[in-house]
Order: structure tokens, then C-alpha cells, then sequence
């Protein structure tokens, strides 16, 4: 063969989504963010999309492939297991030979493909991996969030200067860059020193199964309960680090804002709650004198009936970045007020405008006086 011999052209074939967590539910992080990539491949780039799943048990639903068909997506089920999502340093080596010997499994799979997408920087080996065993696919990082400034947030220093050095060698070594958000698109060019032209913005999108329904639908054909009180409602799993701080902050909060305003003020905390986080919490409560107005529902099997209720919706999260599943959920209730950290909000720009009723705090002291201005206000109109 001439090696002056042109490429045979070939048809535009499939872009690959690493989906790395299970799909638990349909407003799961993972399921948003791989719900907006594929949305967007398959509208702007005209592409199908084949969506490898590394969870064992939920890929089996229904829900899956009815969802995601209408994007064009196909799915893989690629067993896998889902301990490995909660990483810590101790337990990294593992999570490498597990990365290792997953990704030498679907080379073959992924040699098909024009690109691979793959979500988080904890993955840098089997990006790596890939780059070095395929020669025609391309290679995107989709990060979701800067781990690094999360942890240094967190004060945790030694870990953020870790993870910085996984985040710099996984942008670098990939051929694209998917941000969430302007923001993070700066970001990146300015920590990491990456051309700003590989660097792609696709916002979070709302599901369908979400953005069809409206507080109109939801609240308004329900008897709601009728009391005196103004309701504060935050929801989240207590078992993830970021939403025990919240709750404790929010727990804080209350009891600085019931000294200022006698009001009947009731917080709501909703969510999977291990008896041990629920017993820290209610300590607090007890400890800042405020236990009698703070409520720990634990997990409901309808948020929509309890969320109708409350008056304020609250997203805290000043530790966090990426997809931010409860304000997308929140977003459905089209007359709530909803008071939330920058951090809570990134990438959902266009959505928090369509709703106009979005309450943003800089920080946590912003948040605490905010959330005072907005009780007041709604204690008023009662």
C-alpha cells in the first residue's frame, strides 16, 4: 500500500459517555450531566451516543433506556462497583487497578468510537490508558467540578495540592475540555495554563421528566397544610460531606436569625440520614436551643408533597461545584423562592433567569442576612 495513499473516508460514528456512578434515580447528577452531553451531541453535533454505564443493578430499569432514547443514546452495561465512587488517598491505589483493567476490557469498544468522553479527574488513568492504546479517538474530559478548589475549601490542603496535579495532567493529556459553565472555563485556562480554544461550554440541561412539571401541576391541585410557620426546606442525602455541613450551617443559622426575628420558623431537613448524622444533628439543635424548630424527615418517597408546603427552598452549598441535583429540582417549583450559594447555582445560568424568583448569597454571612431579609418578607405577606 502507497503511504501517499489517502485515509478512507469513514461515516461519522458514535461519541462514547464514560458514565462512571450509577443511575440511581432520575434527577442523579450522573443522570443530568450525561442527559445534557447527549442532548447536546446529538442536537449540535448530529451524533449517536453510546453511554457506558459502570454500575451493575440499575442499568436493568425501564427508566434507562425509555429516558435516553429520545437523545439517541445507547446504552452498555459494563458490570462494575460503585465503592470505588467515594474515593479517598487510602483507597486510591485500588481504585487505579480498577480503572486499569476496566478500561484494557473496553479498548476494544472504544477504538470504534470518534471520541470518549470521560467524566472526573479521578479518572487520569484510564484517560491516560486510552490515549496511549487508541490512535483515532479523541479523547474530552468532562470534570463536572474542580475537585481541587472543593477540598480547598474544605481547608483540606494536602488533598486540594493532590488533586490539583490529577486535574492538570488530566486537562492536558485530553484532546477537548468540557466546562459547565463560563466560570469554570476560566478556571481552567487560568489554574492549569490550558488554551482556552479546547474548552467547550455545555451548561446542565433539565430533563424532561423534570422541566414538564410545575408548581401548578405539583402544589396547586393539593390540599396544602395551612400553619403559621415559615417553612425552610433543604433536601439531600446527609451521608455526602457537603450536605451534613449544610444541614449543621443551616442549623446555625436558624438559631442566629430566631434571636433577631420572633417568628415561628420550622427547617426542614429531607433526606437519607444514618442514625448516627441524625443524632449529630439533633444535638446541635438541642445544644443552640432550637431543636423544637427543626424537623429531620429522613427519606420521603415524594418530595413534590413536601416541598408544596414549604416557603423557602435552600441550596447552601458552599463546598461544592458541579451538578447540583436539588436546585435543578427545586427549579420546578415556578412560585418558590429559593435562596442559594454562587456555588449552587454554576452551570445552571439560563434556568435560574427563566425562574426569576432565585435568591443568590456570595457567602455564608450573605446568606445568613439574606435568608433574615427573605423570612421577614414572607412573614409580611402572610
Amino acid at each position: 500500500m502507497s503511504k501517499n495513499k489517502p485515509p478512507r473516508k469513514r461515516a461519522k460514528r458514535p461519541i462514547g459517555i464514560v458514565c462512571w456512578g450509577p443511575i440511581e434515580t432520575l434527577s442523579n447528577g450522573y443522570f443530568i450531566r450525561v442527559y445534557s452531553l447527549t442532548e447536546a451531541i446529538s442536537k449540535h453535533l448530529r451524533r449517536p451516543v453510546i453511554v457506558v454505564e459502570y454500575d451493575e443493578q440499575n442499568l436493568q430499569k425501564p427508566y434507562s433506556k425509555e429516558i435516553l432514547k429520545d437523545v439517541y443514546a445507547i446504552l452498555v452495561h459494563v458490570p462494575g462497583n460503585e465503592k470505588y465512587l467515594h474515593i479517598t488517598l487510602a483507597r486510591y491505589p485500588r481504585f487505579v487497578l480498577y480503572q486499569i483493567i476496566n478500561t484494557i476490557r473496553l479498548v476494544k469498544l472504544f477504538t470504534n468510537l470518534d471520541a470518549v468522553i470521560i467524566g472526573g479527574e479521578l479518572f487520569v488513568v484510564s484517560s491516560l490508558l486510552l490515549k496511549l492504546l487508541t490512535k483515532d479517538t479523541a479523547i474530552i474530559a468532562d470534570p463536572h467540578m474542580l475537585l481541587s478548589e472543593r477540598e480547598h475549601r474544605r481547608g483540606r490542603k494536602l488533598i486540594s495540592y493532590i488533586l490539583k496535579i490529577l486535574e492538570k495532567i488530566y486537562f492536558r493529556m485530553s484532546d477537548y475540555i468540557i466546562a459547565i459553565s463560563n466560570d469554570m472555563k476560566y478556571k481552567i485556562t487560568s489554574i492549569f495554563n490550558i488554551n482556552s480554544k479546547k474548552i467547550i461550554v455545555i451548561p446542565h440541561m433539565l430533563p424532561s421528566h423534570l422541566s414538564e412539571i410545575s408548581e401548578k401541576k405539583t402544589c396547586n391541585e393539593r390540599i396544602q397544610e395551612r400553619t403559621n410557620d415559615v417553612k425552610l426546606a433543604f433536601v439531600g442525602t446527609f451521608e455526602a460531606n457537603q450536605n451534613l455541613e449544610a444541614a449543621i450551617f443551616l442549623i446555625l443559622t436558624l438559631s442566629i436569625i430566631l434571636s433577631i426575628i420572633k417568628k415561628n420558623i420550622k427547617l426542614l431537613l429531607i433526606g437519607k440520614i444514618s442514625d448516627t448524622k441524625r443524632k449529630l444533628l439533633k444535638d446541635i439543635a438541642t445544644r443552640l436551643g432550637v431543636s423544637k424548630n427543626v424537623e429531620i424527615t429522613g427519606y420521603v418517597d415524594h418530595l413534590d408533597n413536601i416541598l408544596c408546603n414549604a416557603d423557602i427552598l435552600l441550596a447552601p452549598m458552599f463546598t461544592m461545584s458541579g451538578v447540583s441535583t436539588k436546585m435543578l429540582y427545586y427549579l420546578r417549583f415556578k412560585n418558590k423562592i429559593i435562596l442559594a450559594s454562587r456555588e449552587a447555582i454554576e452551570g445552571l445560568g439560563y434556568l435560574i433567569r427563566k425562574h426569576g424568583n432565585v435568591v443568590v448569597a456570595e457567602d455564608p454571612t450573605d446568606f445568613v442576612i439574606k435568608l433574615a431579609r427573605v423570612i421577614k418578607n414572607v412573614k409580611d405577606k402572610n
